[in-house]
């Protein structure tokens, strides 16, 4: 069996959509042994930790290199993948290539519906992308991947498309639990944290609503509440957030801002916070939210059914408005309110129990041939 895979997403710092395709990829060949994984990028990865039977195929062709991802994918990559007389081609994006040949199976993971729900809050070249390509892209599909049950619906909802597979984000267990009270102390120290905080995890734009975290934090600052916290944000800089930043810069006193903080650190973080929020308009899933309660942290997320998966049982739902995030934190700072700490670690989602399902797909159509 012979499986190609879009390699884009492991140029760079792995985030979000990354940070799935890695560690899926990471599992998959334990449960087939016997593939074949070619991965197709314009640039050569710093690192593809997976094992033998892993092949990095990079562009050659230096004007096709500088290209955009997206119309890289679509529009050139075929070149590359009709070489290797594949069987089975994983977008890990909602984009497939064009001029596939017709013996390939074509496998997308579909994550959101921002273009549909939240386009004010994408770049601009995203927009065009997904306006030219999403759609398309999906119908030529011969299976269709979606990271929540909510995505799914959604799908259904505006493009009448079914999902045939929900493969979840997970959390890798030998990683993200809570962690001991020295070894968390040690690490916010060498971060200059010296004071309970409040946690969000998150790129830096508009659709995660960081705006109205920060304006609610500063709010019950200037009430005389929360005087011993400080807002902790961690991430990379987005798109759209000059305000956002400037405000991060202004009040830096208050709001520690770290940036990126690779995967190994963020257990730590998570497991000192005395609440990790996330207020977003729209998630596909919110993989934070899982991480943070993966780690014994209280969570507090939006009320939508994709961060309801991701948030289980345990978490506190609201709408993200203002006054109802400024209460909320105010009620559970003074413990009026408190997330289900029994019920927080119940039925979390684990990467290979999610990969053994995308393997699955394999399987099943191989035997179709």
């Amino acid at each position: 069996m012979k499986i190609g895979i879009y390699g884009n997403l492991f140029l760079g710092k792995r985030t979000g959509i990354g940070n799935y395709i890695y560690n899926l990829c990471k599992h998959l060949e334990s449960f087939l042994p016997e593939a074949e994984f070619f991965i197709f990028s314009q640039r050569k990865p710093d690192e593809i930790p997976f094992g033998k039977n892993f092949s990095v195929i990079v562009e050659e062709n230096p004007f096709l290199r500088k290209l955009p991802f997206s119309l890289w994918l679509r529009l050139f990559s075929f070149r590359l993948i009709n070489q290797y007389n594949l069987d089975f081609f994983w977008s890990g994006m909602p984009i497939m290539p064009l001029y596939l040949d017709q013996s390939i199976k074509k496998i997308i993971t579909v994550y959101d519906l921002n273009l549909y729900l939240v386009p004010e809050t994408m770049k601009t070249l995203t927009k065009i992308n997904h306006k030219l390509f999403f759609k398309k892209s999906i119908l030529e599909s011969d299976v269709v991947v979606t990271i929540s049950k909510g995505t799914a619906q959604r799908l259904k909802k505006f493009l009448g498309v079914e999902t045939d597979v929900v493969v979840y984000p997970g959390v890798d267990d030998t990683l993200f639990y809570p962690r001991k009270r020295e070894e968390v102390e040690s690490f916010l120290k060498s971060k200059g944290i010296n004071s309970k905080y409040i946690l969000s995890v998150s790129t830096l734009e508009p659709r995660k609503n960081l705006e109205l975290l920060v304006e609610s934090f500063l709010e019950l600052k200037e009430e005389g509440y929360l005087q011993d916290f400080k807002l902790v944000l961690v991430g990379n800089k987005g798109w759209k957030i000059n305000k956002l930043y400037q405000k991060i810069k202004r009040f830096k006193e208050e709001i520690i801002y770290l940036g990126y903080i690779p995967d190994e650190e963020l257990p730590l973080l998570y497991s000192g916070a005395t609440v990790f929020v996330l207020p977003s308009m729209y998630e596909g899933f919110g993989i934070p939210v899982l991480e943070a309660r993966a780690c014994g942290c209280c969570v507090i997320t939006s009320n939508i059914p994709e961060l309801k998966e991701a948030g289980g049982k345990g978490s506190i739902y609201i709408n993200p408005q203002k006054n109802i995030l400024k209460d909320t934190l105010f009620s559970f700072i003074n413990k009026n309110i408190d997330c289900n700490k029994e019920k927080l670690r119940e039925n979390l989602f684990f990467w290979k129990e999610e990969a053994k399902k995308l393997a699955k797909i394999f399987i099943n159509y191989s035997s179709f041939k």
